[in-house]
C-alpha cells in the first residue's frame, strides 16, 4: 500500500496502524491536515505527536520506521502478512456523501513480525497481529465512540463506530460495525437499517434485522490525541489501546457468541 497524504477535499487524511502481540502494543497514526503533517504514537501508557518527514516512515510490505526528533527515538521494521479486508466498503453508499468523516478499513487483521525500539524500550511483535484503517474528511464528529479489537478469545475481529452526524442539515445517529466471526462476516450499518438502542461509554447495543450486538467496554481512561476540526489538527480526543471489552452476539434473541478480550477505544462523548 502507498501512503497518500494529500486530501483532495482540502481537509485531513490519516492512516492508523495498530500492532499487538502478547508482550507489546503500539499504534502509529501517519497523517496530514491543512496545517501540518504529523505522526502520532500511542502505547498502553502514553501518546505523542511529532512532525512527519517523508523518510520517517516507509511502507515496504510493512512499516520501516527511522525517527529521531528532539527527545523521541523510534526505529525498527514490522513486516505485514496478507491483509484481511472487508468484502465491501464499510461506508457503503455513504462514501459518496459529504459526511464530515469517512472511514476505510484496509485490513481487519493480519499477522505481523518484527520489533521496534521506542525511546530505549523494545516492542517485540513476533507472531503478532495488526489492523489498518484510513480516515479522511474535514472533522471528526462532535460526539462519537470508536472500538476496534482482534484480540478476543474466539479469534473474532470487531470494528464499531457510532457518531452523532448530520447530512444535508439532517441530524442522525450513524453506525457502522463489522464482525468477522470465524469464516462469516456481519456488517451492521445505518444504510442497512441498523438501529442504535443504547449508546454510552459502558454499554452499546445495536440491532439489525434478526441480529443484535451488545458491547460492554470497561476500564476506559485514555490518552490525549490530536484530532481534526475544520481541516486542522486543533482538537483533543482520547484513546486507550488496551481496554477490556465484553460482547454478546445474538440471532433471533439466541446467543451466537459471548466473548471478551482487549480492544482499543477512542471517544468524544457526553454519555
Amino acid at each position: 500500500m502507498d501512503l497518500q497524504l494529500k486530501n483532495s477535499n482540502n481537509g485531513f487524511i490519516g492512516y492508523y496502524f495498530k500492532h499487538a502481540s502478547p508482550n507489546a502494543l503500539l499504534s502509529i497514526i501517519v497523517g496530514s491536515s491543512n496545517d501540518e503533517d504529523f505522526i502520532q504514537i500511542i502505547t498502553e501508557d502514553s501518546s505523542l505527536k511529532i512532525p512527519y518527514k517523508e523518510d520517517d516512515i516507509r511502507v515496504k510490505q510493512g512499516l520501516l520506521i527511522d525517527i529521531e526528533h528532539d527527545d523521541t527515538s523510534i526505529h525498527g521494521y514490522i513486516y505485514y502478512n496478507r491483509f484481511t479486508p472487508l468484502k465491501h466498503h464499510i461506508m457503503g453508499p455513504f462514501k459518496y456523501t459529504p459526511l464530515c468523516c469517512q472511514h476505510n478499513i484496509i485490513s481487519m487483521k493480519h499477522k505481523i513480525h518484527g520489533s521496534l525500539h521506542y525511546n530505549g524500550k523494545l516492542y517485540d511483535f513476533h507472531n503478532g497481529i495488526g489492523y489498518i484503517e484510513m480516515d479522511s474528511g474535514i472533522s471528526f464528529p462532535k460526539e462519537y465512540i470508536w472500538i476496534q479489537g482482534n484480540e478476543f478469545k474466539s479469534g473474532t475481529n470487531l470494528f464499531l463506530a457510532i457518531a452523532k452526524l448530520d447530512l444535508f442539515k439532517v441530524p442522525f445517529m450513524g453506525c457502522i460495525c463489522a464482525v468477522q466471526l470465524k469464516y462469516k462476516e456481519y456488517i451492521f450499518a445505518t444504510y442497512k437499517g441498523c438501529k442504535v438502542l443504547k449508546y454510552s461509554k459502558n454499554e452499546i447495543i445495536i440491532k439489525q434485522g434478526l441480529y443484535k450486538l451488545c458491547i460492554y467496554p470497561k476500564e476506559i481512561k485514555g490518552y490525549n490525541l490530536s484530532a481534526p476540526e475544520d481541516g486542522k489538527m486543533n482538537r483533543t480526543i482520547r484513546e486507550q489501546l488496551n481496554s477490556s471489552v465484553q460482547f454478546e452476539f445474538y440471532k433471533n434473541n439466541k446467543v451466537i457468541l459471548i466473548d471478551e478480550g482487549r480492544a482499543s477505544i477512542e471517544y468524544e462523548m457526553n454519555a
